[in-house]
């Protein structure tokens, strides 16, 4: 633990400090040990979203963390830097902070994005990437027929942030549970609620316009890929079209989940995880 790194209780693990070279505080959880696996999470959501996974791998010979993307959750929200590349640097920060080798990254929602980005800045630096239902890009290019949003609906979503978000959050998460219930669904509008509209809007930009569907050819770690079979926000046919250009890549659908099968499914997700990751020390 160095001068940056503060342990904090918080209500269901024990969280930590880091801040980054550019003076940002990231908040995450790193319990157990073993071999590192890190869950990021997606747009205006948070670490918290994984308290079904860092239970279940710390205590099955894994090291598992999960952290705040710099704007998200309890880390620090400064007026700039939401970039994919950015948040990819920021946690290559705390990797190398924490002395973690080769770490399993599993990216969910946006959070694909960011382990496809430290694949492209780091290629030798981690172990495997879990992709978890995203799509390589998700504006609707030309051509694309994987792309969900347009320049209307990024309209919509700024005049929302900009006057009444919650609603437009509500809806949202109707799209991201395959049956929603008010306790969960409740749970996730408070996670997003913590975000600033201001910085909400820059990260739903950036995210939107990014695409995935070159670089993601060139991803030369074992890969496995995870969609929920319910296409409310992400169609599978993406997570195929995944699997057809990153080589050598697995692919494994959930049933009865739409964007969140770590959360509706949570028992086989693990399990599935689990298996991918196990068979990489066996190789």
């Amino acid at each position: 633990m160095n001068n940056n790194q503060i342990k904090i209780k918080g209500d269901a693990f024990q969280m930590s400090k880091f801040k980054t070279k550019s003076g940002v505080t990231l908040d995450y959880v790193d319990e157990g040990e073993g071999k590192p696996i890190i869950f990021v999470h997606g747009m205006v959501c948070s670490k918290a979203f994984f308290q079904k996974q860092i239970p279940y791998f710390s205590k099955n010979n894994y090291r598992a963390l999960a952290v705040d993307l710099r704007g998200h959750g309890e880390s620090e929200k400064p007026m700039s830097g939401y970039t994919i590349k950015t948040f990819a640097s920021d946690l290559h920060e705390l990797v190398q902070a924490l002395g973690l080798k080769k770490p399993i990254l599993v990216g969910w929602s946006m959070g694909s994005m960011v382990v496809w980005e430290y694949a492209a800045m780091f290629p030798d630096e981690l172990g495997a990437l879990i992709c978890v239902d995203q799509g390589a890009s998700d504006f609707a290019w030309p051509g694309w027929q994987y792309g969900v949003m347009t320049i209307q609906d990024l309209r919509d979503m700024a005049a929302a942030l900009q006057t009444d978000r919650k609603p437009m959050y509500q809806e949202l998460i109707q799209l991201m549970l395959h049956v929603p219930q008010k306790e969960e669904s409740e749970f996730f509008l408070g996670e997003m609620m913590k975000i600033p509209p201001v910085i909400a809007e820059a990260i739903i930009m950036n995210q939107t316009f990014e695409d995935y569907r070159e670089s993601v050819k060139g991803i030369r770690v074992p890969t496995l890929i995870l969609f929920g079979e319910d296409p409310k926000l992400n169609p599978p046919e993406a997570g195929y079209w995944l699997h057809d250009q990153i080589p050598g890549s697995l692919i494994k659908t959930f049933k009865n989940s739409s964007h969140c099968p770590f959360w509706e499914e949570s028992e086989l997700f693990n399990q599935t995880v689990k298996e991918f990751a196990d068979s990489l020390s066996a190789q």
